[in-house]
């Protein structure tokens, strides 16, 4: 995706939706890699992370040279690692090695992600913030999250999730500027409350703000290694490219193990790779490439490319 300040940002996303690597080039031709969770990322072992307590601050609370300085701490002590955006995401102990920053300023209706328009300019001290960050450092990435009470199924309330955290991410771009390749958002439904009850609790329904524990780039990354069928095996390996137009995706030979279980089980392709054809997928599968994935495969081990 091209800006108009001459920046093109670059963005491989996985089978389901999440964003797997993003970098923005910048109008010199300089890249700056944001994240790059299609490297393997050393394992986290919990119990080696520091027993840090959640830091949880209220956004109105925080003025000038706080606001910065909670956006801008560092992990807990001890901690001398960097990790994929997927581990940010996922792992509750890693995610609150950083303050996070409730944006207590929107106040989200019971089923609803609808932030008005004075609760957003409401944000300026925030987003102005985010925005100089940024601009000093262009590898900054935020992480906007969403949540919910805990009425309604857990399902629909994390749908809700996202959308809180799209809007907050959204009022941030249009109102501020903040780029929004620098941010990732995630929806937490009821799994994060705020107030422990299970009711209609208007704290619960809220955004949060973090500057991301350091993030898994290609400096911090183990280098992949090609990926082989082992003898006999009846699994293949393949990087999906989608032709312009088509539903067809061209099988291409892989250069990394990262994505291979993503369509196991995905209808269709077990059946079009025993027939020796290029397998196809279904259309809603069809992200940027690449995106690898394991057909079954009963033929000779020979290279597959179309």
């Amino acid at each position: 995706m091209a800006y108009d300040d001459g920046t093109t940002v670059e963005t491989i996303k996985a089978a389901d939706g999440r964003v797997l690597r993003r970098a923005r080039i910048l109008p010199d031709g300089q890249q700056v890699l944001l994240f790059d969770d299609t490297q393997q990322a050393q394992d986290v072992v919990v119990s080696e992370l520091p027993q840090a307590r959640t830091q949880r601050l209220n956004f109105r609370d925080l003025q000038g040279e706080d606001l910065a300085a909670a956006l801008a701490a560092q992990e807990a002590e001890g901690v001398n690692r960097a990790f994929s955006l997927n581990q940010i995401r996922n792992i509750d102990r890693v995610r609150h090695l950083v303050p996070e920053i409730s944006v207590d300023t929107v106040t989200f209706p019971t089923n609803s992600a609808a932030i008005r328009p004075g609760e957003a300019e409401e944000l300026a001290a925030l987003g102005n913030a985010m925005k100089r960050m940024i601009e000093q450092n262009p590898s900054e990435v935020f992480l906007i999250e969403g949540h919910t009470d805990a009425t309604g199924s857990a399902s629909y309330n994390l749908a809700l999730s996202d959308r809180r955290a799209e809007s907050v991410a959204l009022a941030l771009t249009e109102y501020f500027d903040v780029p929004p390749s620098n941010m990732v958002l995630q929806g937490y439904g009821e799994s994060d409350l705020a107030v422990q009850s299970q009711g209609d609790e208007r704290e619960n329904r809220r955004a949060a703000c973090a500057a991301s524990p350091r993030c898994c780039r290609a400096t911090d990354a183990r280098p992949s290694t090609p990926t082989k069928r082992p003898p006999g095996s009846p699994w293949r390996a393949f990087s999906m490219r989608r032709s312009a137009g088509q539903r067809r995706f061209n099988a291409v030979a892989p250069t990394s193990p990262l994505y291979l279980l993503l369509f196991e089980n995905t209808p269709g392709v077990s059946r079009a790779a025993a027939r020796g054809s290029a397998p196809s997928i279904p259309e809603r599968h069809a992200v940027q490439p690449p995106v690898w994935l394991m057909c079954r495969d009963t033929r000779p081990s020979t290279d597959w490319r179309e």
